[in-house]
């Protein structure tokens, strides 16, 4: 077996349908990691193969996509057949119907993955950043929602207390008496304005007026929609330096509402025009 092969642990050989669809890859490849992710448990035989795997470049890990085995109706209608199934997100996005390549010959499961699987390309990464982005920033905000429904339900139930326990002040209109009812109404006050804040980056990343800042090689590409400008560390403008400089200063995937989120190490969303 080829060393850039790896079969997990409790797996005792690969499928013999797809074995020879992995050799012939792994050898052609010796720069692409072949990691086993799905099993079938042959019952009669008493042994476990691997039936699907993830495919990786090894230098950096990158997935570039998966090859595993799916069934389907043959061809000849004399009842079903095993099938390759190849998938990634560049073969999922240009089908018309189901998500991934199926064949049955390997010399075509080989072709579709030499034409679909490589490194992603730079308007690539900066799309799946800003999509990672856009659910980060959609999780956030139901957090938040979730917060301030919580706060106002708290202060709902307070004031129905002071309500029903001060009527007399109520209607007289010296709330300002109660501390925790005070402390109640800054709760959500604050609560609010974070969640708004929060909602309108989040309707911003989905109508793409963010800027997607992707920093490699010394280099920093500066995007907004389908435009994207290349700069190095003196014309980068002003305005931006300071937002990621203040994005560093979080956790990954935190996000500033003001400001924007660090999907990554090298991957920045923010919005534009902001802290010149």
């Amino acid at each position: 077996m080829y060393p850039n092969i790896q079969i997990k642990s409790g797996i005792d050989c690969i499928h013999p349908f797809i074995e020879p669809l992995v050799m012939k890859l792994a050898e052609k490849h010796p720069d692409w990691t072949f990691v086993s992710h799905h099993t079938f448990r042959d019952t009669i035989n008493n042994v476990t193969r691997a039936a699907g795997f993830i495919v990786r470049l090894t230098a950096t890990e990158e997935e570039l996509g998966q090859i595993g085995i799916g069934r389907r109706k043959a061809r000849d209608g004399s009842g079903r057949e095993d099938i390759f199934e190849v998938y990634n997100r560049r073969i999922q996005e240009g089908r018309e119907r189901g998500h991934c390549f199926s064949t049955n010959k390997v010399k075509d499961a080989i072709k579709a993955i030499h034409k679909a699987f490589y490194p992603k390309t730079l308007d690539e990464t900066l799309a799946e950043a800003y999509d990672h982005a856009e659910f980060i920033a959609r999780q956030t905000f139901n957090h938040e929602e979730s917060v301030y429904e919580r706060t106002l339900h708290n202060l709902r139930e307070h004031m129905y207390k002071y309500i029903g326990a001060r009527w007399d002040e109520f209607v007289a209109m010296l709330p300002a008496a109660d501390q925790k009812l005070i402390q109640a109404a800054a709760n959500i006050k604050e609560v609010e304005e974070r969640r708004d804040k929060l909602h309108h980056l989040w309707d911003d990343l989905g109508n793409q007026k963010m800027l997607t800042v992707f920093f490699a090689n010394g280099k920093y590409t500066v995007g907004q929609g389908s435009d994207a400008v290349i700069h190095d560390s003196d014309t980068l403008p002003m305005d931006i330096r300071q937002q990621i400089g203040m994005l560093k200063l979080v956790p990954e995937k935190e996000v500033i509402p003001d400001v924007g989120l660090r999907v990554g190490n090298t991957y920045f969303i923010m919005r534009p025009n902001q802290g010149a």
